[in-house]
């Protein structure tokens, strides 16, 4: 009797638009749905990081 051994491989394909994300706080509430105050609550636990001199006068950048 011969064993045979299949092995499956799933390919996904897709592009990298850009390494690093920028995005105002507004616009990052808006767009994931979460208070703003939640979000500053990242910034002060450094999950995210403030681009400007503030996190309200610059943008926000994930840390990866």
């Amino acid at each position: 009797m011969t064993n045979i051994n299949t092995t499956n491989i799933t390919w996904i394909e897709g592009s990298v638009v850009e390494n690093e994300v920028h995005m105002s706080i507004v616009e990052l509430s808006h767009a994931s749905r979460t208070p703003e105050e939640l979000i500053m609550s990242w910034v002060t636990e450094g999950v995210l990081s403030p681009s400007g001199s503030s996190p309200e006068n610059g943008a926000l950048a994930a840390i990866h």
